[in-house]
This record gives C-alpha cells, sequence and structure tokens, in this order.
C-alpha cells in the first residue's frame, strides 16, 4: 500500500472527556487532518476501514481504552499529547503508550522526559493555520488598557504567583475562559467571538511552565498571530506597558510566526513518521 494512501482517523480529546473546543485538539487534530486527508471519529465511522488511529490526548474514557486495545496488533496507533499527562493519570497513561506504536508530543522536553521512561517518541510542535484567523489583528494605542489570559479555566493557577504584581502595577484583567477563574473580568469562550475578544486587551499573559523549552506554544503563537505581545514574566509585563515595546514586539513576533510556524511543516513531519514507521516495519 503506498503511503498517500493510507487511511488516518483522528480520535479527539473531546470524544474522551468533557473538554470541548480546546487549543489542542483545534490544533493538533482539526487543523491538522484536512492536510493528511484524515478523518475525525465522530463515533460513526468503522475503524477497521482506517490504516492509523491518532490518539489525540484521548486516553481515558471506556472506548478509547477498548479501540487502542483491539488494533493494537493491527494497525498503526499514534498518541499525542501536549502535556505530561503521566502525572495526572499516571496508570492510564501507561496503558495507553503501551498499546501504541510511538507518543507525538508538543515540546521537545515532553519527547525527551518520554524517551527517558523508556518510550519512543518524536515532536510535532504546535503550529499555525493562517486562514482560521481570517485578517483579524490587533491595532495597538497608547493607552495600556487590559491586561489578558484566555484559555482552560482549570489552568488558571500559574497566573496566581503574578498577581500581587499585577495588582501592585494597577492593571486590570480580561479572562477568556470556559468558567470563571476568581478573579479579572471574564468573557465566555465561545468559538464565533474569542479571537476579538483577545484583541481587546494589550498583553497576552502566557506564563513561563515545566516542560516548555521556550514560548512557542499554542496560547502565545495565537497571540502572536493576532498582533499581540506575549508576556511570561514580571519584567514582560513591566517592559511591554511601552506603547513602542508593545508594537515592536508585535510586529517581529507576527513576522516570525508567517515565516517559520505554519500548520503545512505539522502535517509534514507527521506523514514523516508515519513512513518512517512503516518502513522500518516492512524491513523488519
Amino acid at each position: 500500500m503506498e503511503y498517500q494512501t493510507k487511511k488516518i482517523i483522528f480520535i479527539p480529546l473531546s470524544h474522551d472527556v468533557y473538554l470541548f473546543n480546546s487549543g489542542s485538539e483545534r490544533i493538533r487534530c482539526r487543523w491538522l487532518a484536512p492536510l493528511l486527508s484524515a478523518d475525525i471519529y465522530d463515533g460513526t465511522q468503522n475503524i477497521d476501514n482506517y490504516d492509523v488511529i491518532i490518539y489525540q490526548k484521548c486516553y481515558l474514557s471506556k472506548q478509547s481504552k477498548e479501540l487502542s486495545t483491539k488494533y493494537k496488533d493491527t494497525k498503526l496507533q499514534i498518541f499525542d499529547i501536549c502535556d505530561p499527562e503521566w502525572k495526572s493519570f499516571p496508570n492510564e497513561f501507561r496503558e495507553m503508550a503501551e498499546k501504541c506504536s510511538f507518543i507525538t508530543t508538543s515540546t521537545q522536553d515532553l519527547t525527551n522526559s518520554l524517551r527517558q521512561m523508556g518510550y519512543q517518541s518524536y515532536p510535532i510542535v504546535d503550529r499555525i493555520n493562517f486562514e482560521y484567523f481570517k485578517g483579524i489583528k490587533k491595532q495597538h494605542t497608547d493607552t495600556l488598557v487590559w491586561l489578558i489570559w484566555f484559555g482552560y479555566g482549570g489552568r488558571f493557577e500559574e497566573v496566581k504567583p503574578l498577581i500581587p504584581y499585577i495588582e501592585k502595577l494597577e492593571l486590570p484583567m480580561l479572562v477568556i475562559s470556559d468558567r470563571p477563574v476568581g478573579y479579572g473580568r471574564f468573557i465566555k469562550w465561545t468559538e464565533e467571538t474569542w479571537l476579538r475578544d483577545i484583541i481587546k486587551g494589550d498583553i497576552v499573559l502566557n506564563p513561563q511552565r515545566e516542560f516548555k523549552t521556550n514560548i512557542y506554544t499554542n496560547k502565545s503563537l495565537t497571540a502572536w498571530t493576532l498582533g499581540m505581545p506575549v508576556a511570561e514574566t514580571k519584567e514582560d509585563i513591566k517592559r511591554f506597558m511601552d506603547f513602542n515595546e508593545r508594537v515592536k514586539e508585535s510586529e517581529l513576533r507576527l513576522k516570525e510566526v508567517q515565516q517559520n510556524w505554519d500548520i503545512s511543516q505539522s502535517a509534514k513531519e507527521l506523514l514523516g513518521l508515519i513512513m518512517k514507521y512503516e518502513t522500518s516495519k516492512n524491513k523488519s
């Protein structure tokens, strides 16, 4: 069978748990699938008809466990993650990882950790589908109004160490999320409005996290594509309070993202891993 005719199906995070419209599913599944001529599982497809199954952060439900067990020896199964899942659900993570041929991750740090644990792993970093943004872009003014944080509400904990400093500077905050987080002005996340809501702010907060070799996370890439500066530290917040610094950083990062972070590269890398695996299997 030629690689071009390999039938690929993604089983997304939202099929597994309560979390819908997540950034990881959008970037690591829904943007990638069309570029690979892949399908996204909605419960109606017959998995027997596919050659490659990609479990996009999907490993907790009864069905994902049953599918991965059923096809362990007959199909190429790939486990894709963007967080250290083994810390939250170690037994379930190990069960899925051992039934898949390899694990793809969003950072080199995650891959390095998995390799140290004995797993075969490869990084495919988050990248951007520029068509999704429809030309939406921040127009900065010399009046600093809002800090902004967006994401899954359970992740707001990463912002809390910066709050005393933010309050000292008397900077207000917008929070775009699935739920109120007990701080800032809450805006409900919706697929239709979230990008335009982000550019209501002036500085995007994305505090430094473990298992991240640099600030190229989907949150930072999204902000930069919208023409927004990203603050990871107190020093960043202070620097971007200056209008000229905000504009300079935003223009620099937008150009960098446009030149180097197109989602088509992720599709090429994933297809390359599939081809590499199939070639190795055929030789053996």
